[in-house]
């Protein structure tokens, strides 16, 4: 296997597991925010989308985020939410596995095909996003983007101020923010549209 990606470093995506996409027709969608510009959403007393909401996010990690906030990305983790590490990052996969006591279940980002591999022989998935926004949503084509798939969206929003605003306009049309593991895992059942 070695010399062939290094024959070809293509081949590493045939041996590691990366998406861009979850399972479409399960309404079901991974929004992915960066730790450092919205981490104070997760570390108050209340919840930013309402006391009787089940969103989870995906927050992209690095490795200053994993040594300075430590204690807040354990409980953040403990409540539910996917932490996710740049998977090319060696020494930050040491750190993560010393505060979570675990390898992750997510990385985030293109890299060596070499890094592709080993984080696919550890059984990290590698999460690319679907759709990217940054400053602003354009919630017209993203609206429509989501339709047209039903769910299964690997969505990134860096830099959104009124990301909770756009948050819960996506759940009140139908969608589930959740976990990357929810969004695309093998065998997840489809929720058709009834009016076909």
């Amino acid at each position: 296997v070695a010399m062939i990606i290094s024959l070809c470093p293509f081949s590493a995506y045939l041996h590691s597991r990366v998406y861009t996409h979850g399972q479409p027709n399960t309404k079901k969608i991974a929004v992915c925010l960066d730790w450092s510009d919205h981490k104070d959403l997760l570390t108050t007393d209340t919840n930013p989308f309402g006391e009787e909401s089940k969103v989870l996010l995906n927050l992209v990690v690095t490795h200053q985020n994993l040594v300075d906030d430590a204690d807040q990305l354990k409980a953040v983790d403990k409540a539910g939410h996917c932490i996710v590490p740049y998977t090319g990052d060696r020494m930050m996969l040491g750190e993560y596995m010393k505060i979570f006591e675990k390898v992750p279940t997510w990385s985030h980002g293109e890299t060596e095909p070499l890094d592709m591999v080993q984080a696919s022989k550890r059984g990290t998935k590698i999460a690319l996003w679907s759709n990217y926004y940054t400053n602003r949503v354009d919630m017209k084509e993203l609206s429509a983007d989501l339709e047209s798939h039903n769910g299964g969206s690997i969505i990134c929003f860096e830099n959104i101020p009124n990301v909770v605003d756009v948050i819960k306009e996506l759940c009140s049309k139908g969608f589930t923010v959740t976990h990357l593991s929810d969004v695309a895992k093998d065998d997840i059942p489809m929720i058709l549209d009834e009016q076909n």
